[in-house]
């Protein structure tokens, strides 16, 4: 795992207000995602704040409109075989944002991540909140990605935002 990608998700989650330390399940699941938007070249923060709105870094989390995964993405709309079998929803969320950020802009982008491209307007609470969230992650000091590592490496349980 990346340590960069490890530093960039735990720092989110503890600026976030997280009450229980960090499952490593949850903690790979968002490294994937911040190594798929770095390749993908969509700004990591921005997709692992969009990971910890949408399901707080579960893998396994559905919601009742049938989005599936870290990113929430609805297999029917998103995925090859219109299923979250085989599908990697990682990939298809971080494709599906970098395809709404070129053509919307970040603010509209997000919005319609969350509430699709005709309805966007009802997303952009959830924009915000977002670039709220990624704003305060690439704000941290360098002492809160140290901090971060040695909490999840060392004592998950004492992690909070200093």
């Amino acid at each position: 795992m990346s340590q960069t990608a490890i530093a960039l998700c735990a720092v989110i989650w503890m600026h976030a207000g997280a009450k229980e330390p960090i499952q490593k399940n949850r903690m790979k699941a968002c490294v994937k995602v911040a190594t798929e938007a770095r390749t993908a070249g969509v700004p990591p923060a921005l997709m692992v704040a969009i990971a910890w709105v949408e399901s707080r870094y579960n893998p396994t989390v559905v919601s009742s409109a049938g989005a599936v995964g870290i990113l929430q993405v609805i297999p029917r709309y998103h995925c090859p075989k219109k299923t979250a079998k085989g599908c990697n929803t990682i990939k298809r969320g971080v494709l599906l944002m970098r395809r709404l950020i070129k053509r919307y802009g970040v603010l509209k982008a997000l919005a319609s991540y969350n509430a699709g491209p005709r309805r966007w307007k009802l997303g952009v609470g959830y924009a915000r909140l977002v670039m709220r969230l990624q704003r305060k992650v690439e704000r941290a000091p360098r002492q809160d990605y140290a901090h971060a590592m040695r909490c999840f490496y060392s004592c998950p349980k004492c992690c909070k935002a200093r």
